[in-house]
């Protein structure tokens, strides 16, 4: 018959020290301290860049309401410029108007911040009610030094199909 040895207990377990939970509490409360100051900086930015957007939105459609097609023609970017001629966005804008009314109450149905390139842009969607009806309205706004610029505009809605 044959004997098995006898397996040797493990080693103690390394004990730690009053001192390394100290440190070790103080390094995670610091860490939670800078993560929550800079998601605090971070919202607060994303806030306020949403808040110059929106303000731009209550623009657009006083301009829009008004027939001030120049004004957003001149407001906004290159790029939204060079998608037709200044004569199109008159038609465009002449068609929402006359289909959809004016531009009433407007509630946001979303929104994005986003850098993208070495570019700040803001997109927004809200459900408008235009005095003919409702309409989804898309705006996508490239913000230069805090100036929001019309990038891209779209409405849907069944009175304009």
């Amino acid at each position: 018959m044959s004997t098995w040895p006898t397996i040797p207990p493990p080693p103690p377990a390394a004990k730690r020290t009053k001192g390394f939970w100290t440190k070790a509490i103080i390094v995670i409360a610091l860490a939670g301290l800078i993560g929550g100051a800079l998601v605090w900086k971070l919202g607060r930015n994303t806030y306020h860049d949403y808040q110059i957007s929106s303000d731009a939105v209550d623009r657009f459609h006083q301009e829009l309401n008004a027939g001030d097609y120049a004004q957003i023609y001149e407001d906004a970017t290159d790029e939204f410029r060079r998608a037709g001629s200044r004569e199109d966005l008159n038609k465009f804008f002449d068609n929402i108007r006359q289909k959809m009314g004016t531009a009433g109450k407007r509630n946001p149905a979303g929104f994005h911040v986003n850098w993208q390139n070495g570019r700040l842009w803001v997109d927004q969607v809200f459900n408008t009610q235009f005095e003919k009806g409702q309409g989804q309205e898309y705006f996508l706004w490239e913000i230069r030094q805090g100036q929001p610029h019309l990038y891209h505009y779209r409405v849907d809605s069944p009175n304009l199909r």
